[in-house]
């Protein structure tokens, strides 16, 4: 009997014993973990790019397919296109006369599209004031006829527009672009029925890289610092 209680505390010993080597193996694994975690910062910070590079590119052809949803299911003229919602916080979207939701591309009876703002990533505009060569059905910037509604995203990061590229053509490369986008708020330079009539309003993208490429993330030639994403929702 006094053999069996020493066995049995010298197994309770050993069973204390491993696990407090579990624990002390545990916290090991887990402060180095963090270790790494704190000096794998940039490495975070490029998948999180990685990642709203793809949202951004998806979300830019639910919009377009949404557009087209429009068109074929409502008959919908492209100047009718109303990109108004409330979570814009203004109406500069709105139409001279507002559109029914039919025309509406965040409406369930229009082009059926989630709203997003896309303020984490930058600052997203629907505008019709420039145009991409061989895209449309013409490239003459003059005519109001030839501006393009696209998608536009001023980018809050280089890194950003290079993880855009990168994700659509396999490398980081931009080029430099004359590009109308107005001032940085949401609320300027937006489409509300009207496109750009003119070149003092408006902008072609005219390098041959980008010759009938409807998605790319140029640089603003009058702005070094200014990344600008876009996406050819309808070409003219």
């Amino acid at each position: 009997m006094k053999a069996l209680k020493k066995n049995t505390s010298l197994n309770s010993k050993g069973n204390a014993l491993f696990l407090i080597l579990i624990a002390v193996a545990l916290f090991a694994a887990l402060s180095y973990a963090l270790t790494q975690s704190g000096r794998g910062g940039g490495s975070t910070d490029k998948e999180t790019e990685t990642l709203d590079a793809a949202r951004l590119v998806q979300y830019a052809g639910a919009v377009e397919r949404g557009i087209q949803r429009m068109r074929i299911l409502n008959g919908t003229q492209d100047t009718d296109i109303s990109f108004h919602d409330n979570g814009w916080g203004f109406t500069g979207y709105q139409h001279g006369s507002p559109q029914p939701d039919e025309n509406r591309v965040f409406q369930t009876d229009g082009g059926g599209v989630t709203w997003q703002d896309f303020s984490d990533v930058g600052i997203l505009k629907y505008n019709g004031v420039n145009s991409v060569n061989g895209v449309g059905a013409c490239d003459d910037n003059s005519s109001s006829a030839c501006k393009d509604l696209m998608m536009v995203v001023i980018l809050s990061s280089e890194s950003m527009c290079q993880q855009i590229n990168k994700s659509l053509f396999g490398n980081t490369a931009y080029v430099s672009e004359d590009f109308t986008t107005g001032t940085t708020s949401p609320s300027n330079t937006i489409f509300n029925g009207t496109y750009g009539t003119s070149t003092a309003d408006s902008t072609a993208l005219i390098d041959a890289s980008l010759n009938g490429v409807r998605t790319a993330c140029v640089q603003d030639s009058g702005t070094a610092t200014k990344f600008i994403f876009y996406h050819v929702l309808l070409a003219r």
